[in-house]
């Protein structure tokens, strides 16, 4: 997942991939015009971002739900 991340982020971080990076009110454009495809992959990043913050974490808390209940 980390990997997957990196290499998104890394593509999406090059300077002018996106016309919003040159026209920086694009951002305030719906999402159902052309060309705001960009708003849609910022929305899959962020849904990425999330995962790669929080299924660790979850991951480890079951992981020590499952060890308190084995010690009783």
């Amino acid at each position: 997942m980390v990997a997957e991340t990196l290499q998104e982020i890394s593509q999406a971080s090059v300077p002018g991939t996106y016309c919003v990076d040159f026209i920086p009110i694009l951002k305030y454009v719906p999402a159902w015009v052309p060309g705001a495809g960009f708003q849609r992959v910022a929305q899959e990043y962020k849904i990425l971002g999330q995962k790669l913050r929080n299924e660790p974490f979850e991951a480890t808390e079951q992981h020590m739900v499952r060890n308190s209940c084995d010690l009783h």
